[in-house]
């Protein structure tokens, strides 16, 4: 699990590393037989960009990096040093760009043999050229096999200025690129829903992102320490046995935030209010606290739409009574160790369940 509570200052540079580890060992790619081409320049050469040998390759697999080795005139070695995110079983890759290997030869390729592609960024600030409207990132969920495969609905988490205290988050589905939303292109969006942040050097405040890429405890939850009762959640929902929804429906990914009285949690999904039986894309099913002791821990919540159970909240993260603990402290409860990020929101810190 990665962890971050500095200074708040680099929200824009740190938090988006990090989310591209927590992305990219999910995705967690491996690469298959190389078919060389021929024509390049001999050499090694580091931090290579690969991509999908579609057009829209930006909308499903990206930020992967490696080194190639050019023996012979041909493509001898691909080692994978970013592993980027979003790739799916049976893409194939080409060169981003063959000035990066030398600037000529043809026909090199190299099939991505195993890859999770549920989740990756369509977008992030960077690619917002430094603008003010609307800077965050936009994550795509359930992507499409095949040539054509590209995110059609997803998460997006933004503010309306650098500066701008409020951080909005909402989910959407029909997108398209285009120049809308500051460039982050055309979609449908249910109601945004927001908490306070403080990115200000040396004034005592700080955020916190933390994150979780292992199968059935994935996660990325922002907090602060400005608005203590709230925090962020993307998470990837825990399924036992039992029938779930389509996922070109509603995602494996859910999102939610807890204040101090609720836990409000929602499906990401890809229809409007209207589709029967899912019907719920600006639905938040809400779990009021239940009396409890304080040391209490209460995990596993269902996520819902309006007829049907998504499937459950990872384990990594619990909620407690409201019993005004401080963001950032501490909490053990057997051989567990809780943290705060939020006055009744905890993330497990300590590797294994009790």
């Amino acid at each position: 699990m990665g962890t971050g509570l500095d200074d708040s200052s680099g929200v824009w540079g740190d938090y988006d590393e990090g989310i591209k580890i927590w992305l990219g060992d999910i995705c967690n790619p491996t690469l298959g037989v190389i078919n060389g081409g021929s024509g390049y320049a001999n050499g090694t050469y580091t931090n290579v960009s690969l991509v999908r040998d579609v057009d829209n390759d930006v909308y499903g697999g990206r930020d992967m990096l490696a080194t190639v080795e050019i023996i012979n005139e041909a493509v001898d070695s691909v080692t994978i040093t970013q592993k980027g995110n979003g790739f799916a079983t049976g893409d194939v890759l080409i060169f981003e760009d063959i000035a990066q290997v030398g600037g000529q030869g043809v026909d090199f390729s190299i099939p991505v043999t195993s890859a999770d592609a549920s989740i990756g960024l369509i977008y992030d600030p960077d690619q917002r050229d430094e603008t003010n409207d609307e800077q965050g990132w936009m994550f795509g969920v359930e992507r499409p096999l095949g040539e054509d495969g590209s995110y059609t609905f997803g998460v997006y988490y933004y503010k309306l200025t650098t500066a701008h205290e409020r951080f909005y988050g909402v989910n959407f589905y029909n997108w398209t690129p285009g120049s809308g939303n500051n460039s982050y292109g055309y979609f449908t969006s249910d109601t945004s829903y927001n908490t306070s942040w403080d990115e200000t050097d040396g004034d005592g405040y700080k955020c916190s992102l933390t994150w979780c890429s292992d199968p059935d405890e994935r996660m990325l939850v922002f907090s602060d320490n400005k608005s203590t009762s709230e925090s962020y959640m993307l998470f990837q929902t825990v399924r036992g046995t039992g029938n779930y929804p389509d996922t070109s429906l509603v995602s494996t990914w859910a999102t939610g935030y807890v204040d101090t009285t609720n836990l409000y949690l929602r499906a990401v999904c890809s229809v409007a209010t209207d589709t029967p039986y899912v019907g719920n894309y600006s639905y938040f099913n809400s779990r009021t606290k239940e009396p409890m002791d304080d040391l209490v821990v209460i995990t596993g919540h269902p996520v819902e739409t309006r007829s049907l159970i998504v499937g459950a909240v990872p384990n990594r993260i619990g909620t407690t009574k409201n019993a005004g603990r401080t963001w950032g402290s501490t909490l053990g409860v057997g051989d567990d160790e809780w943290r705060y990020v939020s006055t009744c929101c905890v993330i497990r810190e300590s590797d294994n369940p009790s």
